[in-house]
């Protein structure tokens, strides 16, 4: 049986999740309008954008990766520090 505080963590999540969900919808919009023109016409690729990586996590997720390019990446695969800048621009 859930413990009392166990429950309330639980809720409090899913009410945070629900607040983030237009944020980051209205980040991966902003993604995508600023890197609309740099498509490559006639293809699915962007003209790359590649930065320095920081996210530890994604950085072992990608076999030790420290660069990524942005242009190419969707926002939801975005290391956290580049979908921050989007979140900041959405908030």
């Amino acid at each position: 049986m859930k413990s009392l505080e166990q429950e309330q963590f639980r809720r409090e999540g899913e009410v945070n999740e629900e607040k983030e969900k237009p944020i980051n919808q209205l980040a991966s919009l902003a993604h995508d309008d600023w890197r609309a023109p740099r498509k490559i016409e006639g293809t699915d690729e962007y003209e790359p954008r590649i930065k320095q990586v920081k996210d530890q996590e994604w950085i072992e997720r990608h076999d030790g990766q420290t660069e990524v390019d942005i242009a190419n990446t969707p926002y939801s695969e975005l290391p956290s520090e580049w979908q921050a800048e989007n979140r900041a621009s959405a908030e």
